[in-house]
């Protein structure tokens, strides 16, 4: 298995993006002079998330003759792996992505065509262009490319007649891309005809200065690989064009040639094609010769309908796909416990770093959430909760519950179903009393590998196919009510809203009047590890850089985090 698919999304709305500008500037701007978190001055609506984080939408600018409503239109990274795949709507698709700013690349990948675009992170929107095919420039278009031949499948050849030796091909001139009866060669020019060539029947052109145009369809299942070999002489070959179930042209594949005169392809219809037109032309010194398409044969071990190529779960009939939050790396986050007061800020009273994979059935319906979450530090020495809701896309929770159980992994005895709040987990609801050993991890303290509380959420049939965000927060063990989230994120039912505009916070946006948070957020690779500041060391004197990056609104030295000040951060 080596990719990875997740529900079609096709949600437009603006980018939230902590980090807008092309230029990482990575210096100390003099004009940014705090000296410590609570002289900052920054953006009201700064999000405190050193992520690029939110829904990039991707416009598709393709040839007029190509249909591409309803299409893939898959999400990768820089070695193809698939990450998310969404659906063309009003020519337009859209993800939801969580990474980390740090030398992340993603790109938009059109399978039905093959083209493919680096997303500017910077932006909301990137263009995904289509190259509009030359089909009169025969050989001369960018359809074909130079190189060895691939050697074919065994099989039972898909086209019928490929040797033209009792074929007998009709006129049928509408347009290539109008699909054919299947199982029949069709001319699609009077100038195309069968002819006999050094002994063989070949296909050809009887007109000198006009080539010969010759058609085959072929219907399949789709999402399915093929290999393709003819003989060719001079300038001839072949389209390989791909439809729909309605017969709209919707995209094509490229044809590999090698110069003793054959040519192949190998290559994936993608899920929505359910036609293979052949669209041939030969000049009349020219000629096609001996065409033999066969499927190539793929295993699904588990007998879910999706393919062992496809499925992240292989042997796993109830489960197929795979989502993941953030969609690369893991989630740290860093909390001050002293809400609605202002605390020390050296962000270490509690430190997570939490990581959550969706898994999806054959339909894309969610199945199950397996959820990490590792206590890297807890400076605090107030008694603390971990917690945690499930939300819809928006950060809205769920009208419905969408959970039917819990189920523990090994070493977690603590977790359990957060009675208080729809769709939440109790992940920890005494974090002193759940540490063996016990450990601060901060400098002052005892200090041990973190801990990890892992758990499995089954979810039930409310849940079906929607994209989840999960929020961790913290809360005071012996009053419930005083949560603390980071901000965009609004409480729980079981919020005491009576706290909200008491002490320093204003209206419940776990903000203060100054605009600064009591949690902030690092979507981190998973190579590299989240420094945390020592006790009592604020986290602008253990991070110089994040002054410049926090009162830029995230425009500025977006990889702060990465120049820490030896001596003033925890090191493992």
């Amino acid at each position: 298995m080596n990719t990875i698919k997740i529900l079609s999304v096709v949600a437009l709305s603006s980018l939230a993006v902590a980090c807008s500008k092309e230029k990482d500037t990575s210096t100390n701007d003099p004009s940014f002079s705090a000296l410590s978190f609570s002289d900052l001055t920054v953006s009201e609506d700064f999000n405190w998330s050193s992520s690029i984080n939110g829904n990039f939408t991707v416009v598709l600018d393709a040839p007029s003759n190509l249909y591409t409503e309803n299409q893939p239109v898959e999400l990768q990274d820089v070695d193809g792996n698939v990450l998310q795949t969404a659906v063309i709507n009003g020519g337009q698709t859209s993800f939801s992505v969580s990474i980390p700013e740090q030398n992340t690349e993603l790109f938009a990948y059109y399978p039905n065509t093959q083209d493919r675009v680096q997303i500017n992170t910077n932006k909301s929107t990137t263009t995904l262009k289509i190259e509009e095919i030359d089909f009169e420039a025969g050989l001369g278009s960018s359809f074909f490319k130079s190189g060895t031949q691939v050697k074919k499948t065994s099989g039972n050849n898909l086209i019928l007649e490929g040797d033209f030796e009792n074929s007998s091909p009709q006129l049928d001139s509408r347009s290539f891309t109008k699909v054919r009866t299947a199982g029949a060669w069709y001319r699609y020019n009077s100038a195309g005809q069968i002819a006999l060539r050094n002994g063989t029947n070949v296909f050809t052109s009887n007109t000198v200065g006009e080539d010969g145009r010759i058609l085959q369809s072929v219907q399949i299942a789709g999402d399915q690989i093929y290999d393709l070999t003819y003989e060719y002489s001079g300038n001839a070959g072949f389209f390989i064009l791909f439809m729909d179930n309605d017969q709209k042209y919707i995209g094509h594949t490229r044809v590999t040639l090698s110069s003793n005169g054959n040519a192949s392809c190998t290559f994936l219809a993608a899920p929505n094609v359910r036609h293979i037109q052949l669209y041939g032309f030969a000049g009349s010194n020219e000629h096609l010769d001996n065409i033999n398409m066969t499927q190539v044969p793929e295993v699904d071990s588990d007998g879910d309908n999706v393919i062992d190529r496809k499925d992240y779960y292989p042997n796993d009939p109830t489960r197929s796909y795979a989502t993941f939050f953030p969609t690369v790396g893991r989630q740290i986050l860093a909390f001050e416990d002293l809400w609605p007061y202002n605390g020390d800020n050296d962000f270490n009273d509690v430190v997570l770093s939490n990581h959550v994979e969706f898994a999806r059935d054959a339909s894309y319906n969610l199945v199950s959430a397996s959820v990490k979450v590792q206590l890297n530090a807890m400076g605090a020495g107030l008694a603390n909760g971990v917690g945690l809701q499930l939300l819809d896309n928006n950060k809205i929770p769920f009208s419905n519950n969408i959970i039917s159980s819990i189920a523990l992994k090994q070493g977690n005895t603590v977790s359990k179903l957060d009675a208080s709040v729809l769709n939440g987990v109790l992940v920890v609801e005494n974090l002193i009393s759940a540490l063996k050993p016990y450990y601060s991890n901060t400098g002052s303290g005892p200090r041990s590998a973190p801990q990890e509380f892992e758990f499995t959420i089954e979810f039930n049939s409310n849940a079906g196919s929607v994209t989840i965000i999960p929020d961790f927060y913290i809360f005071r063990t012996n009053e419930r009510g005083r949560e603390i989230h980071l901000p965009g994120f609004h409480g729980t039912e079981a919020t005491d809203r009576t706290l909200f505009n008491t002490g320093d916070d204003v209206n419940g946006t776990y903000k203060n009047s100054k605009g600064l948070p009591w949690a902030i957020e690092v979507i981190y690779p998973y190579s590299l590890y989240f420094s945390h500041p020592l006790e009592k060391v604020d986290i602008v004197t253990a991070y110089p850089q994040f002054q410049g990056w926090a009162s830029s609104n995230g425009m500025n030295n977006k990889k702060w985090m990465l120049y820490p000040t030896q001596g003033k951060i925890f090191v493992p």
